[in-house]
């Protein structure tokens, strides 16, 4: 199986530009579908309608503009919780020591030396915030905090905001691996039209061989410009004006 990393769009060209003008194809397609079966049999029905199902199907998957988009989204659902749990930390961390100013050890079992180390981290965080929230959630010490003016709801929101991180962040993780296949399957199903587009195209070239107004109808990219003699014949000009080796020009 192809590795994600290797999996690549097989046309040069945006994704809705490439599924319209293989739609229009398609509808040329039927429109004279006769003409290509008398050569190539393989695009009998169900052919059409198989193809139709698969343009149908990559317009119903996010692009990858929608991807980014809620990648950030996610983001920042996880930084401003971030935000949030700092800020209780400290807030919390201001009665502890309105309630115990000389307890060095109080200080230690809130966890104030590893305070700076886990600030910005999205693992390390709700970890020492559960730490925070059993130590000060003892009776005797949580009744001391209230009675310099903290609330239950305060002291629980170490607990409930810890976990609102460990959450965000597992909905991140989910998302980011969810959007690695979403985005595959994208490209998969768009070469999948592409292919089919191709051989219409490429059949499109032998059933209107001397036709090049039909040809037209089922290019897969319209710069290509159709040669003729006059064309040909300027682009050898000048190899064949060139005078023979040791002869001058008359």
């Amino acid at each position: 199986m192809e590795k994600a990393d290797n999996i690549k769009r097989n046309f040069r060209m945006e994704d809705t530009v490439m599924l319209l003008k293989a739609e229009i194809a398609l509808s040329n397609f039927i429109k004279n579908k006769d003409d290509f079966i008398v050569k190539f049999y393989d695009l009998k029905d169900p052919f059409a309608s198989n193809m139709k199902a698969k343009i149908d199907y990559c317009n119903t998957i996010k692009g990858d503009e929608y991807i980014v988009r809620d990648q950030v989204s996610e983001t920042i659902d996880v930084q401003v919780e971030m935000e949030k749990g700092r800020c209780v930390y400290q807030y919390v961390f201001g009665y502890l020591l309105n309630a115990k100013p000389k307890d060095a050890t109080a200080r230690k079992n809130f966890g104030q030396a590893d305070y700076k180390g886990a600030s910005r981290s999205t693992t390390k965080l709700p970890i020492l915030l559960e730490k925070a929230y059993k130590f000060v959630n003892e009776p005797i010490l949580k009744q001391k905090l209230l009675d310099k003016g903290a609330t239950e709801a305060d002291i629980l929101s170490l607990h409930d905001i810890g976990k609102t991180i460990t959450d965000a962040l597992q909905s991140q993780t989910t998302f980011k691996g969810g959007r690695t296949s979403t985005k595959d399957d994208r490209i998969i199903s768009l070469n999948m039209v592409w292919a089919d587009f191709s051989l219409i195209s490429n059949c499109a070239k032998t059933v209107y061989m001397n036709n090049w107004g039909m040809i037209q109808l089922f290019l897969l990219y319209h710069n290509v410009k159709k040669k003729t003699k006059a064309s040909r014949k300027g682009k050898n000009k000048g190899k064949d004006d060139k005078p023979e080796q040791g002869k001058q020009p008359e």
